[in-house]
């Protein structure tokens, strides 16, 4: 018997700074304290906000001889759509929830995680620069009137 398919919460925004990682790991750890079986990935090999956060919390694990929660994690370093599908298949084993933590830029990974989202996190701070970047605004009713920008 096979396990179901966990469900998937991808966290984007092209824009930097807006607390993706932030609410990724949280989310993760707190999945991972409730019992649930959790794997996540970072999709930002440079940077490796996620990842990073959950290695510290691992080392503090181990040296302070304690019982920390902690799902599964890994980086996607590959360079294909195809290759993340293996990761994400391989890591998703077993679990029941994956979470995906991707950059602050457009990612051809990151949007292609985005269209297999269950759940789409997109946090943005709360200033006309990252409006922009969702939907042009009309600034008097605080209204959206066009997409940001259509990619081909």
């Amino acid at each position: 018997m096979t396990n179901p398919a966990p469900h998937r919460i991808i966290f984007a925004n092209e824009k930097g700074g807006t607390g993706k990682s932030t609410c990724a790991v949280h989310f993760a750890v707190a999945l991972a304290s409730q019992g649930w079986r959790v794997a996540g990935l970072d999709l930002d090999p440079r940077q490796r906000t996620f990842h990073r956060y959950l290695e510290n919390r691992v080392s503090t694990a181990k040296r302070r001889d304690i019982d920390l929660p902690t799902p599964i994690f890994e980086v996607f370093e590959g360079s294909t759509i195809e290759e993340l599908d293996a990761q994400v298949a391989r890591l998703s084993e077993g679990a029941d929830y994956f979470i995906a933590d991707t950059p602050g830029r457009d990612d051809v990974f990151a949007r292609h995680l985005a269209t297999s989202a269950d759940t789409l996190v997109t946090p943005i701070n709360d200033s006309f620069i990252d409006f922009d970047l969702i939907g042009q605004v009309i600034p008097r009713r605080f209204r959206s009137c066009a997409p940001a920008f259509i990619r081909s």
